[in-house]
């Protein structure tokens, strides 16, 4: 159905998605969805999934909303004017120490053979962390960055479709998002400067990213 209403309003433009084959239009703009992010968490009636979209031109993401429809909450952000819960605007926080800081991450589905996971970093940011969250849904998690109610979230493997809105909701409220590709799969950090830099100072020795 999304596809679809962007088929018919902006039939130029490409189209990126997990569950949605690329269409390539040789167009400079980019609708990147997942329709449902957070589907074992659906299958099992858990209330955490979302509903990601955003717009990226050749250079950088221009748009984006992010639907929560169990907890009926609506994320949208514009590029140079911040973002918003509804119309509420966002701000991440401004923890400065670690240890007090509560953050978010999730896991590869194939962290059963993988040897690069979230395993390793997160015993050791569990030691110095006031508490890690892991709600199965990126986008969810990269709401409440945004929004204040997580502190950093951090997380191996990720697909564009999986950050897309998110990335540009914690940039326009204030934060920071870290991006690196290890071995051809993403590592992403978000959160506000002083924790990003702390979390990859944190696990650089077991990414060696820098």
């Amino acid at each position: 159905m999304i596809r679809a209403e962007i088929k018919q309003r902006f039939p130029e433009h490409n189209i990126l998605g997990e569950e949605i084959e690329y269409e390539d239009q040789k167009s400079d703009y980019t609708w990147v969805i997942d329709p449902l992010d957070g589907t074992n968490n659906y299958a099992n009636s858990y209330p955490i999934y979302a509903v990601s979209i955003a717009l990226r031109d050749k250079c950088d993401y221009l748009l984006g909303v992010i639907y929560l429809p169990e907890l009926d909450q609506l994320y949208s952000v514009i590029r140079g004017q911040g973002s918003f819960n509804k119309q509420q605007p966002l701000k991440v926080t401004d923890k400065i120490a670690l240890n007090q800081a509560l953050i978010a991450t999730g896991f590869p589905y194939d962290k059963d053979s993988s040897q690069l996971d979230n395993l390793a970093p997160f015993n050791k940011l569990l030691k110095k962390l006031r508490g890690i969250r892991r709600s199965g849904s990126a986008a969810f998690d990269l709401t409440a960055v945004a929004a204040g109610k997580i502190d950093a979230y951090w997380e191996f493997k990720l697909s564009e479709w999986d950050y897309a809105a998110g990335e540009l909701l914690v940039r326009e409220a204030g934060g920071e998002v870290f991006k690196t590709s290890l071995d051809d799969n993403l590592l992403l950090i978000a959160g506000n400067k002083n924790l990003v830099r702390q979390i990859k100072s944190t696990i650089n020795d077991i990414y060696n990213f820098s």
